[in-house]
C-alpha cells in the first residue's frame, strides 16, 4: 500500500484546501449561519462534510500502512460505509429541505451529485466483491477523488446563492 498512497495525500491537500474556502464564505456572509437559508446551510455543510471525509479517507490507506495492513479491502469497506452515511443523510435532509419548500436551486448539481455518487460506489463495491481483480489502488482512488468532485459540486452550488 505504501508507494500508492502518494497521490492521496495530493487528494488530502486539495480537500482540506476546499474546506478552508468553505470556511471562508461563512466568514464572508453578513448573517450568522442560523439565519441562512435552509438550502445554503445544507450545501455549505455538504462542502464540509466532503472535504473532511475526503481528508480522512485519503489518509486512511498511509495510517494503515503504517500499522503493517497491506489489503486493500480495508478502506474500500470504510469508503462505502463513509458513502452510505453522508447519502443517507443527504437523502433525509433534501427531503426535509423539499418539503418546507426549498428545492434544490440547480437541479442538475443534484442529479450530477446522485449520478456520481451510485457510479462510485458501483466501481468500488464491485471491486471490493472481486469485479477488476479485486480492490486495488486504482478503484480506491477513484472513490476518493469522486467524493472530493461531490465537494467541489457543493461548493459550487453554495456560490450559486447570493451572498448577504
Amino acid at each position: 500500500m505504501g508507494e500508492d498512497t502518494v497521490s492521496l495525500s495530493s487528494l488530502a491537500e486539495i480537500a482540506i484546501t476546499l474546506t478552508g474556502f468553505t470556511g471562508l464564505i461563512a466568514s464572508l456572509r453578513r448573517r450568522p449561519i442560523a439565519r441562512w437559508h435552509p438550502r445554503v446551510r445544507y450545501n455549505f455543510w455538504m462542502t464540509l462534510c466532503h472535504g473532511v471525509c475526503t481528508f480522512a479517507l485519503a489518509l486512511l490507506p498511509t495510517l494503515l500502512s503504517d500499522v503493517g495492513a497491506v489489503d486493500w479491502r480495508i478502506p474500500h469497506a470504510v469508503w462505502l460505509l463513509a458513502v452510505a452515511v453522508v447519502a443517507i443523510a443527504a437523502i433525509v435532509c433534501n427531503r426535509r429541505l423539499a418539503q418546507a419548500g426549498s428545492p434544490p436551486t440547480v437541479r442538475s448539481t443534484w442529479w450530477t451529485s446522485w449520478l456520481l455518487t451510485v457510479v462510485a460506489i458501483g466501481v468500488t463495491g464491485a471491486a471490493l466483491f472481486g469485479a477488476w481483480g479485486g480492490p486495488s489502488a486504482a478503484t480506491y482512488h477513484f472513490g476518493v477523488a469522486i467524493w472530493l468532485v461531490l465537494g467541489l459540486i457543493s461548493f459550487i452550488a453554495t456560490l450559486l446563492y447570493p451572498m448577504d
